[in-house]
């Protein structure tokens, strides 16, 4: 059998062959595509402000005059997008009181009143809080716990009004960080303002059929049902569904961030919604789970956590989900939000799209028309509705991990070679199967004289083959995924062994 190229993840049964055994080869031949995305980064100015004799990252010094036959300091900050290597103490540098101060790589001063920090025994670790200057807005800067993709330093600032900021970006060694400008899109997605289309499309959603593991007992003290998708891999990423007891860095809430309220579902909702989840990173060593022990036995850097809930941040109250890009790599670890129970596939496909973004995927959209998020073409109820993960794909049946694949694409970016090559203890799992008589694996003979197997598609091109042998007779194979909302559209071939 084989599959039409589109994801890397994705499950396959092959069920329900009755009687037979001649010498037949049965193949699930499955490709995969890679797919990519680049992402646009708008430029900006800043505003006017004197440079600083002690260079980049120093104390605001006094104002100074501006020198007439000097050349623009606005065309010179609309000029710089990369200021120098972020030195070891940055931040305890400076930090005085509830104040950070330091002057950007545009010359421009950022001031910050911080309202949060943490500490360990080298000096500071994170502080977050409040932009003053040169805009108001939010930052968090953090200093790495450990050695990784990330750099030693991970964080940003962003100026809200603006729709630009600055990303704190690893050098090409991953031995240095430094100030990067980038667009709001590259530094946090905070996807669809509007809750209430969404809560309306989730209406006319299909709904899963109920198959949740009822056996599966619930943790001590616990109401959801734990599941992972590959015990004991590394790396992890948390579905929390039970309102964990807080501080969300990064998040700000009317209760001081202690807690966040549930949302209520039930767990075949949670089941379902894991499942979905979980096929979209079968290509890769990564655990999807609903089991908070499994998060925290994880080293931060390579984790991350999506809370779903009822309530809303502040400054977030027309967004239904939140997550920093990049993420996963961050050590202290940095979570996502999201802000609603939009029903099972829709909520599904949503989170799918944010660990994207920990995993420092950008936005898929078009360039003609313009739009930031390509919804995708057709919708739920054609079988050949198909649309980019990291787009808006909630009206239709198939979403993909892209590399521009279609018309007008705006972002040519591999979404698996980024998720696959650029984060902390993640990479291809191993091949399951063969493409070849001599590395296919035989389909399982159950009581009924039916008989089933599954595979994983791995990576583009992987070609998983199964084998039996007839005598003759009819025979009748269905092959499907496994997810009611699958990555994969199939193409199965059936072979003569001879």
């Amino acid at each position: 059998m084989h599959s039409k190229p589109n994801s890397s993840l994705s499950r396959l049964l092959a069920l329900a062959l009755a009687l037979g055994l001649l010498g037949i080869l049965f193949f699930l031949n499955l490709d995969s595509e890679d797919h990519q995305k680049a992402a646009g980064i708008p430029g900006a100015s800043s505003p006017q402000k004197p440079a600083s004799s002690a260079g980049p990252y120093a104390l605001p010094p006094e104002p100074a005059l501006p020198s007439v036959a000097s050349k623009s300091k606005a065309a010179i900050r609309a000029e710089v997008s990369t200021g120098p290597d972020l030195p070891s103490d940055f931040l305890d540098r400076h930090v005085v009181g509830k104040q950070v101060a330091f002057e950007l790589p545009d010359q421009s001063q950022f001031v910050g009143e911080i309202q949060q920090s943490t500490r360990d025994v080298n000096g500071l670790v994170n502080i977050e809080g409040k932009a003053v200057k040169p805009y108001k807005g939010s930052f968090f800067l953090q200093r790495q716990t450990r050695e990784g993709k990330a750099g030693p330093f991970f964080g940003n600032i962003l100026f809200g009004d603006h729709r630009e900021g600055w990303k704190i970006e690893p050098t090409e060694d991953r031995k240095n960080a430094r100030f990067v400008r980038r667009g709001i899109d590259s530094v946090i997605c905070t996807l669809c303002r509007d809750k209430d289309a969404l809560e309306k499309m989730a209406l006319n959603y299909q709904r899963a059929p109920v198959s949740h593991p009822t056996a599966i007992p619930l943790p001590p003290g616990g109401t959801i049902v734990p599941l992972e998708s590959l015990p004991g891999a590394a790396a992890v990423l948390y579905l929390d569904f039970d309102g964990e007891q807080g501080p969300y860095y990064g998040f700000s809430f009317p209760d001081g961030r202690a807690s966040v309220p549930v949302p209520g579902v039930s767990n075949e909702e949670v089941f379902q919604t894991w499942q979905i989840v979980a096929e979209y990173f079968l290509s890769y060593n990564i655990n999807v789970t609903t089991d908070l022990r499994v998060f925290e036995k994880a080293a931060p850097g390579s984790r991350n956590q999506m809370v779903i809930t009822t309530d809303q941040g502040e400054g977030y109250s027309s967004y239904a989900f939140a997550q920093y890009i990049g993420c996963f790599n961050a050590a202290p670890s940095r979570l996502g939000m999201c802000f609603g129970w939009f029903g099972v596939t829709i909520t599904a496909k949503a989170l799918t799209h944010e660990f994207g973004h920990a995993l420092g995927l950008s936005h898929d959209g078009r360039t003609s028309p313009l739009e930031a998020y390509y919804n995708g073409h057709g919708n739920f109820a054609d079988v050949t509705s198909w649309g980019p993960v990291m787009g808006t794909p909630f009206s239709v049946r198939l979403a993909h991990w892209t590399k521009g694949e279609y018309l007008n694409a705006n972002n040519l970016e591999d979404d698996l070679f980024i998720m696959g090559n650029n984060n902390n203890d993640v990479s291809y799992r191993v091949d399951d199967y063969g493409q070849d008589l001599a590395g296919s694996a035989y389909l399982e003979i159950q009581p009924n004289d039916s008989v089933s197997n599954e595979g994983i598609l791995e990576r583009t091109g992987d070609i998983d083959s199964f084998r039996f042998f007839t005598t003759g007779g009819p025979a009748s194979l269905a092959v499907s995924t496994v997810s009611f909302s699958p990555s994969v559209d199939l193409l199965a071939e059936i072979v003569d062994a001879a």
